[in-house]
């Protein structure tokens, strides 16, 4: 009698390593860190499903202000201004399995006076990505990105100025500025003030579930130099840095 109850108060020394969570047995030490490794990946997934995608613009180096046509060296009379984004670049900061597309959209220009007043508004469309060579550049149309997780594209990008059927059927040109008159209101300014500096809203959209604005503002202080440049006819480009 004696050795059965000291079999019966011996306990398995398998029993002794068993560990218990919310009522239930899942064994040793190994198996509790397994399964506390399999919540925590579970809870990854779910987060990561929830947010999606991560789309970030990095800050931008500057732009170009230049004009759509050229004759030789130098802008026709007809030409339009352009805004070229030096360049941007946009991150997917995702897990893999989370890419993200992006249509490089549209760059909203606003000038602004000396007593910070709006002057004008214009809204240019992404046209071109540029790839500079030492001799001369190509252009191919201004695609949707494609953004892998965990990496980042970058574009040298076009903006042009594009018409657009109103409502009552009517073509609206109220985005084209003359190259001609934008070099002459960079010395004379609009109506009676002056063009302080030229606040550009990048504004790319990304599709699917989860999105969010995508806006990286680039501000142009517009300088002495900038408007002596502008009264040389032969002057077609005007690239600038981005203020901080």
């Amino acid at each position: 009698m004696a050795n059965d109850t000291h079999l019966q108060e011996t306990k398995n020394p398998q029993e002794l390593k068993k560990v218990g969570i919310f009522g239930y047995e899942i064994g040793g030490l190994g198996s509790v860190l397994a399964f506390i490794l399999a919540v925590v990946g579970l809870i990854w997934q779910g987060w990561s499903f929830i947010v999606g995608p991560d789309a970030r613009i990095l800050p931008m180096r500057g732009v170009e202000f230049a004009c759509s046509e050229q004759d030789g060296a130098e802008c026709t009379e007809s030409a339009n201004l352009i805004v070229v984004a030096d360049r941007m670049s946009i991150a997917n900061y995702a897990t893999d399995g989370y890419d993200l597309l992006v249509d490089p959209g549209k760059a909203i220009l606003e000038f602004i006076g000396n007593d910070n007043a709006s002057l004008r508004k214009i809204e240019l469309d992404a046209q071109f990505y540029f790839k500079r060579t030492q001799i001369d550049y190509e252009q191919e149309p201004a695609s949707k990105l494609f953004v892998k997780a965990g990496s980042v594209v970058d574009k040298e990008i076009g903006y042009y100025p594009r018409m657009f059927v109103a409502a009552d059927g009517s073509i609206s040109r109220l985005n084209f500025l003359r190259f001609i008159q934008f070099k002459k209101e960079l010395i004379s300014g609009i109506g009676e003030e002056n063009i302080s500096k030229i606040r550009i809203r990048f504004k790319p959209n990304q599709f699917g579930r989860n999105r969010k604005p995508l806006i990286l503002t680039c501000t142009i202080v517009i300088d002495t130099k900038m408007r002596e440049s502008s009264s040389d006819p032969k002057v077609g480009t005007f690239p600038r840095d981005c203020s901080q």
